[in-house]
């Protein structure tokens, strides 16, 4: 297992170097990291909550994909997805402003870095979940609530997100790049 801050350039430099070492080549890369830190109107948040959420959330994202992409342009084979959120499209929830700039931002770097690479053969795409019943909602009494609004009548499951990330990165996907695919059931703006 090789441990990295995925906000620090450094530490990601030294992750994909590592993977490199010991796989030759990076076929997938995903961009899982995500969450927020903290919530608060935009009119009181700190520059250090507005930063740490934009690096969480997006910078991230960007330097994981500048450090492989050396590797899968040299090869001209790769697959690259990133995960992003529905609040890109609905702007979030309450004080979270700083979560859902970022994961819209993904969706823009998804699309502008998939029309990017395609011709060298880089497939790019993002996965949108709304509500995935993981650690992060400790509030039982709020996953019912997000129950309630999902058109399906329930929250996701990780399996589920796996399963599109899984598809995505198949050939089974070849002729697909520059999608950001909801996977909420059926909670669509």
């Amino acid at each position: 297992m090789i441990k990295a801050d995925v906000t620090r350039k450094n530490e990601v430099k030294n992750m994909v170097d590592s993977a490199l070492k010991k796989f030759n080549h990076i076929d997938i890369l995903v961009n899982n990291t995500g969450g927020i830190t903290g919530r608060s109107p935009i009119t009181e948040i700190t520059d250090e909550l507005w930063d740490e959420m934009l690096a969480l959330n997006l910078e991230s994202v960007f330097l994981c994909c500048r450090a492989v992409l050396p590797e899968m342009l040299a090869r001209k084979k790769g697959v690259i997805i990133n995960i992003s959120s529905i609040a890109a499209r609905t702007g979030g929830g309450p004080g979270a402003v700083p979560y859902a700039t970022g994961k819209a931002a993904v969706d823009g770097f998804t699309r502008g870095l998939a029309k990017e690479v395609a011709a060298q053969g880089i497939r790019v795409n993002a996965i949108a979940p709304r509500v995935i019943d993981t650690p992060f909602y400790k509030n039982r009494g709020l996953m019912a609530k997000f129950a309630a609004s999902i058109p399906m009548g329930r929250v996701g499951r990780p399996v589920e997100i796996a399963k599109m990330v899984a598809f995505l990165a198949s050939d089974d996907a070849s002729y697909i790049t520059r999608g950001i695919f909801d996977v909420s059931g059926g909670y669509v703006i």
